[in-house]
């Protein structure tokens, strides 16, 4: 676009770009006119100690800002408590924009608070020093509460600068984490499916693997049972949801499965294998989070499945325990749209016991021939992470399953590979890296100008010092403490301002796309919308941001050592020799 179409790129930016001027050029305008209102003795002295309060103080803007702010940020914590009350358009057209909007009045109104209590804080903080013994603190904070403009922009060009650097990197990171995440919900392990049989019989598990064929690269196979139905309580008082349920091979689906958000599949694949020889008619079973709220449950109720395909009308289960997700199903708790088919609670059980429930269940009503059998139709499998022998395993997966491939197969890697590359992230992601990485490079060049022009003017007050017996180390350490206060206030803000960001903004600005090919490309509104709300997104902070900081602290010695060099280079006969004025 920058280089093949620059005439429509310019046309795009002007707007932007005028509007920038039209702002500076009003600045300007207001800082020419206040200067011309002052004489020369008022802006020695304003210059040499700040009395004047700036406009947005003196009409209170700043405790109006952070009215608002707060107000915005109950009524999004307001409508935030909602979310089970809303669908999810609503939510994405209402809840989420305000959800953004709140947390930058927040940063405006902090960064108009902190004018105003900033020199009241360095005022207390030089009373304070001034009652110590050390001369070094003493003096520095006197400085910059007699003027404390200049370390003031100071602070917020380095806050701001690293509160959007720690956003980025972790929206850059929480985003990468979502793909992957969502990857794993959407297939369960590195591939899965319906089996290819006709379903007139129920196969072994070593039967469902030979329908196949000759799959390479397959480090562990699990067959089980894939159904939906309705549930509800066991009293029949509750309410009637649907559902969709996973009867798993206890013994195999622990090491076969891909659950990285839930770390405790291998201990409830051990509970489920220990129930096989309950004399309970009840089959222990997991439910996920939408289960556990819509049927009231608790470990050890028990509830009711009718799956809708099978002849036996309803089966007793037993409550084991609650998982947040049962991956593959599409159950969240967010609400759907209107009109659409609305989510499915999840049930997990152990395909043995649920199998001898099922056949026990025939025996009783006098089931004899005819009924449909409970067999094996969904497959999940573990794959190496090979290039060569991971594209043989699509391939022999593709000739297996000829045109229903496509239709029907889950791949992880390929779905979370078309994620990590979709042209809205990757165009946001850049966009958003290229613009912190140059406001960062500015903050931190702005911050060495900003601390050499401050010395400069003071020299005179140095070769006093010095002239008075001061040591060039003591004068280090005068600076020392004022640029530690500069850049640990700049440090400290920009963390709170950035973990402010991170928390509130991220969750809401993550967005996966679809993969344009694959069973998921066919997705309707409903589940696309449903996509977004089914996986919670959790910030995730980058060990990377450990860098920036380094940088900070680099970048803190070498403006020392600039102003201590600044500071004693001079002669002190020069420098307090009197000039012709």
């Amino acid at each position: 676009m920058l280089t093949q179409r620059p005439i429509e790129m310019l046309k795009l930016i002007t707007p932007y770009a005028l509007i920038v001027a039209l702002v500076s050029m009003l600045v300007l305008a207001l800082s020419l006119r206040e200067t011309a209102n002052m004489d020369v003795l008022m802006t020695r002295r304003e210059s040499s100690r700040a009395t004047r309060r700036g406009l947005v103080q003196r009409l209170h803007l700043d405790i109006v800002a952070a009215l608002v702010a707060l107000c915005g940020f109950a009524v999004s914590l307001y409508l935030g408590g909602l979310n089970n009350l809303l669908d999810v358009r609503t939510k994405s057209l209402l809840a989420t924009p305000l959800s953004l909007a709140a947390p930058l009045f927040l940063i405006i109104a902090a960064v108009l608070l902190f004018f105003r209590f900033y020199p009241l804080l360095l005022n207390l903080a030089a009373r304070l020093a001034g009652q110590g013994r050390g001369a070094a603190s003493m003096l520095a904070l006197a400085q910059i509460s007699r003027s404390p403009g200049q370390s003031t922009r100071m602070i917020l060009l380095l806050a701001l600068a690293l509160a959007f650097t720690i956003f980025t990197s972790v929206f850059t990171t929480t985003q990468n984490e979502h793909a992957r995440s969502l990857a794993s919900y959407e297939t369960g392990a590195d591939f899965s499916g319906p089996l290819p049989g006709n379903g007139t019989y129920s196969p072994t598990p070593q039967e469902a693997r030979q329908e196949l064929g000759n799959v390479p690269g397959i480090t562990a196979f699990s067959a089980g049972f894939s159904g939906s139905g309705a549930t509800k309580a066991a009293d029949g008082n509750g309410p009637s949801i649907l559902f969709q349920v996973r009867a798993v091979d206890a013994d195999t689906f622990g090491s076969t499965a891909y659950w990285p958000d839930q770390p405790q599949l291998t201990s409830m694949m051990s509970q489920l294998r220990a129930r096989r020889s309950s004399s309970t008619d009840a089959i222990p079973a997991y439910v996920d989070q939408l289960a556990w709220d819509k049927l009231n449950l608790h470990v050890g109720s028990t509830f009711t499945i009718s799956v809708s395909n099978l002849d036996i009308a309803e089966l007793p289960c037993v409550v084991l325990g609650k998982v947040e997700h049962i991956p593959t199903i599409n159950d969240s708790t967010q609400g759907s749209l209107e009109g659409e088919v609305p989510p499915s609670a999840g049930v997990l059980v152990d395909f043995q016991t649920y199998l001898k429930a099922y056949q026990k269940s025939e025996q009783s009503i006098g089931f004899t021939s005819g009924s449909k059998p409970l067999i094996l139709n969904q497959f999940w499998m573990r794959t190496t992470n090979d290039a060569t022998t991971l594209a043989n395993t699509r391939s022999a997966l593709r000739i297996a399953l000829g045109s229903r491939y496509d239709q029907t197969i889950f791949d992880r890697r390929a779905i979370l590979d078309n994620l990590r590359t979709d042209p809205l992230s990757l165009n946001l992601l850049g966009i958003l890296s290229i613009g912190t990485v140059v406001a960062l490079i500015l903050a931190i060049v702005g911050d060495l100008l900003a601390s050499l022009l401050s010395v400069r003017p003071r020299l005179t007050n140095f070769a006093v010092l010095r002239a008075l017996g001061t040591s060039p180390g003591q004068v280090a350490s005068v600076l020392g403490w004022e640029q530690s206060l500069i850049y640990s206030v700049g440090i400290l803000l920009g963390l709170l301002a950035g973990v402010l960001l991170s928390l509130t903004l991220v969750p809401n600005l993550v967005f996966s796309g679809l993969p344009n090919t694959g069973i998921l490309s066919t997705l309707s509104n409903a589940d696309f919308y449903a996509l977004q709300q089914i996986i919670s997104v959790q910030p995730v902070f980058p060990p990377t941001l450990i860098v920036a900081f380094v940088v900070l602290a680099i970048v803190f010695f070498v403006a020392l050592g600039l102003m201590v060099r600044t500071v004693s280079r001079p002669s002190m006969g020069q420098v307090l020799r009197l000039n012709q004025d």
